[in-house]
């Protein structure tokens, strides 16, 4: 399952990646099989395409499942879903587990026991992280005005309620301001988010609100619409983020006041979308190779970043097929894959580093402060990256 993104980010005012998800799949799968499939196994591949200018994303989700459940696939690898409008749960309920490269919750993640993934921690200890780690450095003290963005999707609501709010309380921060956005059921919600965040710039302005927190699978879209307002106010927060803002992608953006630079801070876990780094571990050397073997050559950041996104799918299926005797039943997955432990290095992630276990069904283990340097006028890592608990 992938996304073509082209024309929303268009609508939005940014430019496209010009390779798409599916033919960064494609051209993996082709050199995969060239060398003889994975654990033996050729990959027949179904492909369903989410457009993101969709004007309703549930029935969009349902119809993805439908197509995976009628061709008889045996799992399916996502990165446009995990459990976002009940897409993993219908599959679930079909009896085909899931592969993917975004996110779910606590929650979501035990309700879907057949959901694993090797790029994105879940929000509960991805957010989390960002508080910790913030705390930990003094960036956000209990003398900070706090205010929170979010996504009212449930995974993220969970999350925020659950874990991001009680490290808040753990930590002896103030009670945060708060502002929601409501979860999008299509595209066309998108367009109420810059009235949002220009309310959201005038409470929190307002209120003295000097630490902003963002969080949701729209966090990007939402940090660029409040910078827009923020600096059209002359209002200059410290933003705590995380990697899902694609922080990396801001500089020179023209859909983001290049003024507001200095003050984008944060917790991540991809280096790539982080600071633009290429550690090109043995993982990734092998994914660049498969893809480039394929047809397909990740020269640029933003098309690593897909291929190592695709790979962490890709490679994680076949340390389960491995250790499974070549099989993908649920079963199978859910007796496999916390084998691994902390054996199965990942693409895309800092230091590769995963770990999988009872009730750990997202394996990114290590996350790591960063923050724009006004003297390379780059992103940059602060200090050594640790644990995400």
């Amino acid at each position: 399952m992938t996304t073509d993104i082209g024309a929303a980010v268009a609508a939005l005012g940014g430019s496209a990646r010009s390779t798409t998800a599916e033919q960064g799949y494609r051209a993996i799968f082709k050199a995969v099989n060239a060398e003889g499939g994975l654990a033996g196994r050729q990959i027949v591949p179904t492909f369903y395409k989410v457009d993101a200018t969709s004007t309703a994303y549930a029935p969009e989700a349902a119809r993805a499942c439908s197509t995976f459940v009628d061709a008889h696939d045996e799992v399916v690898l996502s990165e446009s879903a995990s459990t976002a409008y009940g897409f993993a749960g219908c599959l679930t309920k079909q009896g085909i587990p899931v592969i993917s490269s975004n996110a779910s919750d606590s929650v979501g993640y035990a309700q879907t026991p057949a959901l694993f993934g090797a790029f994105a921690p879940s929000f509960d200890r991805g957010y989390g992280a960002v508080v910790d780690k913030l705390v930990a450095s003094g960036y956000v003290t209990s003398k900070s005005k706090i205010g929170t963005i979010r996504i009212t999707c449930p995974e993220v609501d969970r999350a925020y309620k659950n874990t991001v709010l009680s490290r808040m309380r753990a930590a002896g921060l103030a009670t945060p301001f708060e502002y929601t956005v409501n979860c999008a059921s299509g595209f066309n919600d998108a367009g109420s988010y810059s009235a949002a965040m220009q309310s959201a710039v005038l409470k929190f302005a307002s209120a003295g609100v000097d630490r902003v927190f963002i969080l949701g699978d729209q966090e990007l879209i939402l940090l660029s619409y409040f910078a827009q307002q923020a600096q059209s106010q002359n209002y200059r927060p410290g933003y705590a983020l995380s990697s899902g803002s694609l922080p990396y992608t801001l500089i020179g953006a023209s859909t983001f006041p290049q003024q507001q630079l200095p003050l984008v801070h944060g917790v991540g876990w991809h280096p790539q979308g982080d600071t633009g780094a290429d550690p090109k571990s043995a993982s990734e050397k092998r994914c660049a190779s498969l893809a480039t073997k394929g047809g397909v050559q990740p020269k640029s950041v933003p098309l690593r970043f897909l291929i190592y996104q695709n790979c962490s799918n890709v490679l994680l299926l076949e340390a389960a097929l491995k250790r499974g005797n070549g099989t993908a039943t649920p079963a199978t997955l859910q007796a496999t894959i916390p084998t691994l432990g902390s054996s199965f290095p990942s693409t895309g992630i800092i230091g590769g580093q995963t770990l999988f276990g009872r009730g750990r069904q997202d394996g990114p283990q290590l996350a790591s402060e960063w923050s724009y340097v006004t003297s390379c006028k780059c992103l940059r890592y602060l200090g050594k990256p640790s644990p995400m608990r």
